[in-house]
């Protein structure tokens, strides 16, 4: 099952939240159902500083009728130049410099602090082509 913003974008059309954001609420609720199901779920998210990492951490660890999961990440390491030219080729997006920065930021910012077992993980796995992605999700779909 891999949860991301399109995911959740799909779940809360003509949603309000009362707590805030329904694309993060829906998010979270894919996620628990998930786990609830006993599925692999892939948290599909830029999540650059550990704080970010802490929030989903928790989430999939809760005992809310969830049983306690084991939680790595999957870093896709892909080179900066890739991922900007895959930005500068959606068709569904606005590209300006400040777009670029951002993703320059956060491929600098993940870098900067890259995950680690330390915080609170049961691995942290690199992914470098896409080959190694596309099995790694193929793989993931399977449970």
């Amino acid at each position: 099952m891999n949860v991301n913003d399109e995911t959740a974008q799909a779940a809360a059309k003509n949603v309000r939240s009362r707590r805030g954001s329904p694309i993060l609420e829906l998010f979270e609720e894919l996620l628990k159902d998930g786990l609830r199901e006993g599925r692999h779920v892939v948290v599909d998210r830029a999540n650059c500083e550990p704080f970010q990492r802490q929030n989903w951490l928790k989430r999939a660890c809760r005992k809310e009728g969830v049983v306690d999961a084991m939680v790595a990440v999957v870093v896709l390491n892909t080179p900066l130049g890739v991922c900007i030219e895959r930005v500068k080729a959606r068709e569904d997006h606005f590209i300006s410099e400040k777009n670029l920065k951002v993703v320059e930021q956060w491929h600098a910012a993940l870098h900067a602090n890259y995950p680690a077992c330390k915080e609170g993980f049961g691995g942290v796995f690199s992914i470098k082509s896409d080959s190694k992605r596309q099995a790694f999700l193929d793989v993931m779909t399977l449970r």
